[in-house]
């Protein structure tokens, strides 16, 4: 780096090494300066996921959002920008959003992990009915997977009249 500042593959890179390390605030630093030496392409698209994802990992939400809606725009075919960027409307307390963003990475990868994270938004909006569908769903996919019952129990918990 020190013989080519002008390569923001290197910075990008230290970034992901730095993050993997739990080095959080140098990984935002590393990915902030790789964008602006980054074409468009898939470096682009990871730095701002990346960097996204740093934002949420130290509780700058609206950070994270702005780089995650970033990486949606420059990645629309990808569940994981969808999904990453529900997580962190999620956090934000942004509900519907996170529903419609889920929405958009199930359309991509109805995978078991986004039925759920979406089952989770439509339970924290009260929306039991459609967190219940959503598990189910989830639990079709996986029914491995212990963290889809609890979550599917935490419905009936708190539903009235359930079925």
């Amino acid at each position: 780096m020190e013989n080519d500042k002008s390569n923001g593959n290197y910075f990008y890179n230290l970034g992901l090494v730095k993050s993997r390390l739990d080095r959080v605030d140098e990984a935002i630093k590393d990915y902030t300066d790789a964008i602006p030496l980054l074409t468009e392409g898939d470096y682009l698209y990871q730095a701002r996921f990346n960097r996204g994802i740093c934002y949420r990992r130290v509780g700058k939400l609206d950070l994270s959002i702005k780089d995650l809606q970033e990486a949606v725009k420059l990645g629309p075919e990808k569940a994981s920008a969808y999904n990453n960027l529900a997580l962190s409307l999620f956090e934000n307390e942004e509900f519907e959003e996170a529903i419609l963003n889920y929405g958009k990475a199930i359309d991509k990868d109805s995978s078991s992990v986004h039925y759920n994270n979406r089952g989770l938004a439509f339970y924290h909006s009260g929306r039991l009915e459609e967190a219940k569908s959503d598990f189910d769903m989830a639990r079709d996919k996986d029914p491995n997977d212990p963290t889809i019952y609890f979550n599917r129990g935490n419905v009936f918990l708190n539903w009235e009249d359930h079925p």
